[in-house]
C-alpha cells in the first residue's frame, strides 16, 4: 500500500492483531469478543480506505467542485463496503475498474473475506446473530485477504 494514511491504519491493525493473538489462546471468550471487536475495526478501516482511494483518484481531475461532490457522495452513500457494494460503486465510476480489480485478486476468496468482515460488523452493530466462535485468528485470516482488495484497488485507480 503506497498511501501513507492507509498504510499507517493497516500497520496499527497489524500490531493490534499480533498483540491480541499472544493473549487470547487461554481465554476462549476473550478470543471471541476480540474477534468481534477486530471485525468492526477492520470494517471501518476498509471503508475509510476505499473512500480515501476513490477521493484521491477524483482529485487527479483537478476540479475542486467535482472532488467535493465525490467526497460528499462517498461519505453519505457508501456504507458497509462488502465486495458487491465496492464493485457497484466502482462500476458507477468506470465499469472497466471492476474487471481490472477482479483480475488482480481472487474475487471469491479476497472479496469474500471483505464481505465476511462487513457482515460480522453489521451483525454486531445491529444486534444480529453474534458469532462467538469467530476468533482473532479467523478475523486475521479474513483481514489478510481483505488487504489484497485494498492493494488491488490502489493499483486499479493508479494512485
Amino acid at each position: 500500500m503506497l498511501d501513507a494514511t492507509i498504510s499507517a491504519a493497516l500497520a496499527k491493525l497489524d500490531r493490534e492483531l499480533k498483540d491480541a493473538a499472544l493473549v487470547v489462546g487461554k481465554f476462549p471468550e476473550a478470543d471471541a469478543m476480540l474477534g468481534l471487536y477486530f471485525a468492526v475495526a477492520i470494517s471501518g478501516v476498509c471503508e475509510e480506505s476505499i473512500e480515501r482511494l476513490l477521493c484521491k483518484r477524483s482529485q487527479r481531475a483537478g476540479d475542486a467542485p467535482i472532488c467535493s461532490f465525490v467526497e460528499w457522495a462517498l461519505d453519505t452513500r457508501f456504507r458497509n463496503p462488502d465486495f458487491a457494494t465496492l464493485k457497484g460503486t466502482l462500476g458507477e465510476f468506470d465499469g472497466t475498474w471492476v474487471n481490472r480489480l477482479e483480475s488482480l485478486i481472487d474475487p471469491d476468496m479476497d472479496g469474500g473475506a471483505l464481505s465476511a468482515i462487513v457482515k460480522v460488523k453489521n451483525d454486531v452493530a445491529h444486534g444480529g446473530k453474534m458469532r462467538l466462535s469467530l476468533t482473532v485468528k479467523d478475523v486475521t485470516q479474513h483481514y489478510t485477504k481483505a488487504k489484497r482488495v485494498l492493494d488491488a484497488l490502489e493499483t486499479v485507480l493508479a494512485i
